[in-house]
C-alpha cells in the first residue's frame, strides 16, 4: 500500500475435523472413495431426511476452542443458511451464525471473533463438456474459524494460517490436507486510509492453496487500490482467483440474504458441566514448544520443522530418544530411513528397539550402509530389527570368502567386468552391490573395494602379457 493507504485482512478458515463419520448422519467419510459411494438420504438432502447430531465431533471441537483461546458457550444453536449451489442439494447449509460453539479467542496475535461448526458442501468435478456432483464430502464436519480483520498484507495472514493448520494439525484434530478440502479459507479484504472506517469488504471464497491465496489477496489489494485513484467505489461483493486476477462473482449477500432460520431438527447443544471439567483438564502441549525443545537438542529448524509436521512421529522419536544418545543421529534416521520410506508410525519398529538399533550403529561403528540396507528389508518383509542388528554384529567375511563372491559376480557379467577393468570406473559400484548382495554376513566396504582394484589391477597385468 502506499504512505496514506492500508489494508484490513481478516480470514474465514473452515477446517475438516478428523472423525470417521459425518456431522449430522452415520456416513462415512472417506476421501479416496469414488464419487458418491458414501452419502444417504440426509447428507444427499432427501426431502423427510432428519439430521442427527454425531457427538464424536464436540471433543476434537471443543479442544480447537482452548487452542484457539475461544470461550465455549454453554449453549450453542445450529440455524439453516440458505442459499443456491448445484453442490449443497437441500438449497441450505446447517451451520451455526448467531449462537456458535465459541466466541471471542486470540492465537498467533490474531484476534478470534467466534468459532462454529458447520457441515460442508459437496463438491463439483469438472470434466470435458459437462460437470458431475460428488456428494461423498457433503455433511463431513466443519470448524469455522471467523477472525477480526486484524492482518495488514497477504504474506503475514498466509504465515498466520500456515501455523493455525500446523498446530491443528500437530494436535490431531484435523489431517490438514488441502488437496483434499481439509482446509480451505475466505479472505475478506478492506482498503482505505489509515486510521479510516473500514471500507467495503470483498470477500475472496474457497481459496485452498496458501501460494494462490497469497497472490489473490495481493491482485485484490492492489485493484482496490487503483480503484480508489480512479474515484471508483468499491463495491461489497464475493470475488474468485482466476486468470492471474480476481474475478467477481456476485454480489456479497448480507445476513438477511441467507435467510437463517434455527433449525428445527436439531436441539440446542448445551455443554455439561462435566464437559467443562474434561476440557480444563486436557493439557496440550504446542507445537512451538517441541520444536524448540529439539532444536534445543542440536536438531537444525528444518529437522526439527520435518519431525513435528506429524505429532506421531515426534512422538515415536520422543520415545526412541529414550533408547538412543545421539539426538540429532537418531532425528535423521527417523526422517530418511522411517517417514522417508512414507511408513505410518504404527508399522514402524517399536521405538525402543529403534532407539537401540541407531546406537549402537553410532557407537559400535556398525556398517552404516549395511545397517540402512537391513533396516530397510527388515520394514519391507516385517523382520525382527534386533536379529538384523545382531547380523550386523557377526565379525567381517575374511578375503577368501569376499574373494570368492567377487569373481563369481565377474563371471555373471563378464562384459560389465571388462569394461570396468576398462576404465568405466562408475562399474566397480556395481560389483560392489553384487557381491553385497549375495553374503548374509557383514561385508567390509573399504576392504570390498580395495580387493575390486588389486583384481583389476591382476587382470590387466594378465592381458597386457
Amino acid at each position: 500500500m502506499s504512505g496514506d493507504d492500508e489494508a484490513r485482512i481478516g480470514l474465514e478458515v473452515h477446517v475438516r475435523l478428523a472423525t470417521q463419520r459425518k456431522l449430522f448422519c452415520a456416513c462415512q467419510i472417506d476421501d479416496d472413495a469414488p464419487p458418491n459411494v458414501h452419502i444417504c438420504p440426509t447428507c444427499a438432502g432427501h426431502p423427510g431426511a432428519l439430521p442427527w447430531l454425531n457427538p464424536e465431533v464436540i471433543e476434537p471441537a471443543l479442544k480447537a476452542l482452548k487452542i484457539l483461546g475461544s470461550a465455549p458457550q454453554a449453549l450453542s444453536r445450529f440455524e439453516r443458511k440458505h442459499y443456491l449451489s448445484p453442490d449443497l442439494p437441500k438449497g441450505f447449509q446447517i451451520t451455526q451464525r448467531r449462537a456458535p460453539l465459541g466466541l471471542g479467542g486470540r492465537w498467533g496475535g490474531v484476534d478470534i471473533e467466534r468459532v462454529q461448526l458447520e457441515e460442508d458442501a459437496g463438491r463439483l468435478i469438472y470434466a470435458p463438456q459437462r460437470a458431475r456432483i460428488d456428494l461423498n464430502r457433503a455433511g463431513a464436519p466443519l470448524l469455522e474459524i471467523v477472525t477480526r480483520p486484524d492482518l495488514r498484507d497477504a504474506e503475514a495472514a498466509m504465515a498466520w494460517a500456515r501455523g493455525l493448520r500446523a498446530e491443528l494439525v500437530w494436535a490431531g484434530l484435523t489431517e490438514g490436507v488441502m488437496a483434499q478440502g481439509h482446509l480451505r479459507f475466505d479472505v475478506n479484504i478492506s482498503t482505505g486510509p489509515v486510521g479510516a472506517p473500514l471500507g467495503s469488504r470483498v470477500e475472496l471464497k474457497n481459496l485452498n492453496s496458501f501460494k494462490i491465496a497469497v497472490a489473490a489477496t495481493r491482485a485484490e489489494i492492489q485493484r482496490q487500490r487503483a480503484a480508489r485513484r480512479a474515484g471508483q467505489e468499491i463495491q461489497r461483493e464475493t470475488r474468485r482467483w482466476v486468470d492471474k486476477r480476481t474475478e467477481a462473482t456476485r454480489a456479497k449477500e448480507r445476513e438477511a440474504d441467507y435467510r437463517y432460520l434455527i433449525e428445527p431438527n436439531i436441539p440446542p447443544l448445551r455443554l455439561s458441566a462435566e464437559t467443562h471439567r474434561a476440557l480444563e483438564a486436557w493439557v496440550f502441549e504446542p507445537r512451538q514448544a517441541r520444536l524448540r525443545a529439539l532444536k534445543a537438542e542440536g536438531l537444525s529448524e528444518a529437522e526439527a520443522e520435518a519431525l513435528c509436521a506429524c505429532r506421531a512421529w515426534a512422538d515415536y522419536y520422543a520415545s526412541a530418544r529414550a533408547a538412543c544418545p545421539h539426538a540429532v543421529a537418531l532425528a535423521r534416521w527417523t526422517l530418511n530411513a522411517l517417514m522417508g520410506a512414507r511408513l505410518k508410525p504404527a508399522l514402524a519398529p517399536p521405538p525402543g528397539v529403534f532407539g537401540a538399533y541407531v546406537r549402537a550403529i553410532i557407537d559400535e561403528g556398525l556398517d552404516r550402509g549395511a545397517a540402512k540396507a537391513r533396516l530397510s528389508a527388515a520394514l519391507k518383509d516385517q523382520l525382527d530389527l534386533e536379529a538384523a542388528l545382531a547380523a550386523l554384529r557377526r565379525p567381517a567375511l575374511d578375503d577368501q570368502a569376499l574373494g570368492a563372491a567377487l569373481a563369481a559376480a565377474a563371471r555373471r557379467h563378464p562384459e560389465a567386468w571388462r569394461r570396468l577393468c576398462a576404465g568405466q570406473d562408475s562399474l566397480k559400484r556395481f560389483f560392489m552391490g553384487r557381491v553385497r548382495s549375495t553374503l548374509p554376513d557383514r561385508v567390509d566396504p573399504q576392504r570390498l573395494e580395495q580387493m575390486i582394484l588389486e583384481q583389476i589391477t591382476n587382470d590387466r597385468s594378465r592381458d597386457e602379457l
